[in-house]
């Protein structure tokens, strides 16, 4: 029982984590255009790419296909 208590805390931190990387990905692929006209699936396809992948966009990696 202390064994699963103890499991749920670091879950629900590992979720938080990725919730604010997540967001985090978000801001940027927004920042940088990337939520613009989002009509068809590749720009879909991009825009993911772009919240995935956001440190690769902050260094100046074009996700766009």
């Amino acid at each position: 029982m202390y064994a699963r208590r103890a499991t749920f805390g670091f879950g629900i931190l590992s979720n938080l984590i990725w919730i604010a990387y997540f967001v985090v990905g978000a801001l940027v692929a927004s920042d940088h255009k990337y939520f613009d006209h989002v009509d068809k699936l590749e720009q879909v396809a991009e825009a993911a790419l772009a919240v995935i992948l956001w440190p690769l966009v902050l260094l100046g990696v074009d996700m766009r296909i």
